[in-house]
C-alpha cells in the first residue's frame, strides 16, 4: 500500500458513501460518512501503522484495501 500521512485520496470505479477503518487486529478505529462519489479526499487522524480500509455503499461492502499511515 502507498503510505499516507494525514490526507487519503480514494479513487474507485464503485460509488462509496462510507469508509470503515480497522486495525490489523480487526478493531474498528474510524468511520467516515462521505457523499456518494467515485473520488474522496479523507482527512485521517490515526497513529502510524497498517490499517484495513473498507469502502461501503448503501451499507454493503464494495472493496477492502490496506493503507499504511506514517
Amino acid at each position: 500500500p502507498n503510505p499516507v500521512i494525514d490526507l487519503l485520496t480514494i479513487q474507485s470505479d464503485l460509488l462509496i458513501d462510507q469508509i470503515n477503518i480497522y486495525s490489523l487486529e480487526g478493531r474498528l478505529v474510524d468511520i467516515q460518512i462521505l457523499g456518494s462519489a467515485l473520488r474522496h479526499d479523507v482527512q485521517l487522524n490515526l497513529s502510524a501503522g497498517l490499517y484495513i480500509l473498507e469502502g461501503v455503499q448503501n451499507q454493503q461492502k464494495q472493496f477492502t484495501t490496506k493503507i499504511l499511515v506514517e
